[in-house]
């Protein structure tokens, strides 16, 4: 299993966790990270796959050769809204006919298994994918977790859980949302006024359940997603577990 951090440069505390507790990892964006900077020329969770020439390309190219397609991935992140932390699932890469056969053409229903472990309640499934199909998770199988906001004092305590829970490999209860949307950009407040942010993330409003409600880096308002009942069923625990194991140096 392959861990990764700082594919947003401005992402920085999974970063300087994982190096504080000497915790192999793979930095997503060094330049961006360098910079301070979510990325340098193009989002880089939103161009795999793509044949751009950009720096963010050109280091997508270099991820997928560092990252073998039959290892797992765990891609931490942060954010800026207000939120309590989730963990993303996306639809299953494209797989041959006989593995589709074995069951695998079902949307991320192995990598629900994985996220169970996590230990984190909230379990997102990025059924309208806003990267459209070129994020990370697309292209390799894996989760990305979501630990909180950025400057979170809670990041660290978080990080580690995960990891430690996902080595045991025990499924937790969880929420399962499916985002189906995205909620519109709210008009900018007048000079003077302040401004207006009506959702609460993972609460409803009678219409929908909000996610990432008042993130920064879109340009949209955020997601609009519907609780969803858990799909995952018994025969797929024991896959789970066959994908829950991190190198015995992280955590021995």
């Amino acid at each position: 299993m392959i861990i990764v951090a700082g594919i947003h440069g401005d992402e920085y505390q999974p970063v300087r966790i994982l190096e504080k507790n000497k915790i192999p990892f793979v930095l997503g964006n060094p330049r961006a990270y360098q910079m301070k900077k979510r990325f340098v020329e193009q989002d880089l969770n939103g161009c795999f796959g793509t044949k751009n020439e950009n720096y963010e390309s050109v280091r997508m190219r270099e991820l997928l050769k560092k990252i073998p397609k039959n290892e797992m991935v765990i891609d931490f992140h942060t954010f800026s809204a207000t939120s309590e932390p989730f963990v993303v699932i996306v639809d299953s890469p494209p797989v041959s006919p006989s593995a589709r056969r074995g069951g695998r053409s079902e949307a991320g229903i192995t990598l629900l298994g994985l996220a169970k472990t996590t230990g984190i309640k909230r379990v997102v499934y990025m059924k309208h994918n806003i990267k459209k199909g070129h994020a990370l998770i697309n292209y390799r199988n894996g989760i990305s977790v979501e630990l909180g906001h950025h400057d979170s004092k809670m990041i660290e305590k978080r990080l580690i859980k995960v990891l430690k829970s996902i080595t045991k490999g025990k499924p937790h209860k969880i929420n399962l949302y499916e985002v189906y949307g995205k909620i519109p950009a709210s008009p900018k407040p007048k000079r003077g006024e302040k401004e207006k942010d009506d959702y609460i993330n993972f609460k409803s409003n009678g219409e929908f359940i909000p996610i990432l409600a008042g993130e920064k880096a879109y340009n949209f308002g955020g997601l609009k997603a519907r609780e969803k009942r858990d799909i995952i069923k018994g025969r797929n625990e024991k896959e789970t577990r066959k994908h829950s194991v991190i190198v015995d140096l992280v955590f021995s």
